[in-house]
C-alpha cells in the first residue's frame, strides 16, 4: 500500500503531462540497437584472426547476413504468409499403390 501511495501522485503528473510523440526518448530507444550491433561485430571482429581486411570482410558478411534474414523477416511479418506452405515441416505421405 505504502508503493502505491507515493506512485499516486507521479502518475497523475505523468498522465496529465503533454509528452511529445515522438520524443527524444524514443530516438535513444531506437539507437541503441545498431550501436550494440555494431559493437558486436566489432568485439567479434577484433577477437578473429586475419588482418585488418580480414576482421572488416567478417564484419561486413555478418552485416549483411543478418540484414537479409532481418528484411525478410519484416517482409513476412507485413504482408503475411499467405498461401506460402513450409513442406519442412510436413511428414511425407506414403505412395499409394497403383490398382
Amino acid at each position: 500500500m505504502d508503493w502505491a501511495t507515493r506512485e499516486a501522485p507521479d502518475r497523475i503528473a505523468i498522465s496529465q503531462a503533454q509528452i511529445p510523440i515522438p520524443s527524444p526518448a524514443d530516438a535513444c530507444y531506437l539507437a541503441f540497437y545498431p550501436i550494440a550491433y555494431a559493437g558486436l561485430l566489432a568485439a567479434l571482429g577484433a577477437r578473429s584472426g586475419g588482418s585488418g581486411l580480414d576482421r572488416v570482410r567478417f564484419a561486413l558478411v555478418l552485416a549483411t547476413m543478418h540484414y537479409g534474414w532481418g528484411a525478410g523477416f519484416v517482409k513476412g511479418v507485413l504482408r503475411g504468409a499467405r498461401d506460402t506452405v513450409d513442406t519442412s515441416r510436413i511428414a511425407a505421405q506414403p505412395s499409394q499403390p497403383s490398382a
